[in-house]
């Protein structure tokens, strides 16, 4: 009997540099793998040295694209690079696009959208409740606020987010932009962090969005 083909989800990874001696190494949280795995997905890093990522992303055949968190987009020039060309091979491929955290704001950036860089630190390692204000969204988790975790400087509000992009929830205490998907491809954006917790309303989200095609 043969096993279902699993679809195979392409993640970008951070960049670090070895305290020990001159390295730079491509990481990425090993909570990315169980949760992808948990969802009966095949995680699939990409480098961020590829002389030639075009040609790597058509020899491994991705299904789907996560554009991680962690770091701020200018920290490190090849991995803006790596995830901008990710992104575009992902818009002209028709393949879901999900941005977290960073790659929301990368994505943001993309369609001339912009960000508000704070110093309050509200969003930092602080849960909060957010809320959809989207109805069709609500119909796939049935519910209409929710708990999130956090962990970003900067935000993204009705103000700065791009036109291409549609908002979906906010963050009840000020309004900031939590979720929001583009107008026209299949690109889905979360401010917060859903392999950091693994429950039934962030599997929901990822399994929905990268099922639907």
């Amino acid at each position: 009997r043969l096993s279902m083909i699993k679809k195979r989800i392409g993640i970008s990874l951070r960049i670090v540099e070895n305290t020990r001696y001159p390295e730079s190494r491509d990481v990425l949280s090993h909570e990315w793998a169980q949760i992808l795995e948990e969802l009966n997905f095949v995680p699939i890093m990409i480098p961020n040295s590829l002389k030639n990522l075009h040609e790597f992303l058509n020899n491994i055949k991705i299904d789907g694209i996560i554009l991680s968190g962690g770091d701020n987009i200018g920290d490190t020039p090849l991995r803006d690079k790596t995830e901008l060309n990710l992104l575009t091979f992902g818009i002209e491929h028709n393949l879901p696009i999900l941005g977290v955290c960073r790659g929301f704001q990368i994505i943001n950036n993309f369609f001339e959208g912009d960000l508000i860089v704070t110093s309050n630190k509200k969003h930092v390692n602080s849960n909060h409740l957010i809320e959809i204000q989207e109805s069709n969204f609500l119909e796939i988790i049935n519910k209409k606020q929710f708990n999130v975790n956090s962990y970003h400087d900067n935000i993204i509000s009705n103000e700065t987010l791009s036109n291409s992009l549609i908002p979906i929830g906010v963050c009840i205490t000020d309004k900031t932009i939590e979720i929001c998907k583009h107008k026209t491809f299949p690109i889905l954006c979360v401010m917060w962090h859903p392999e950091r917790d693994i429950n039934d309303i962030n599997k929901i989200i990822l399994k929905n969005f990268f099922d639907q095609l």
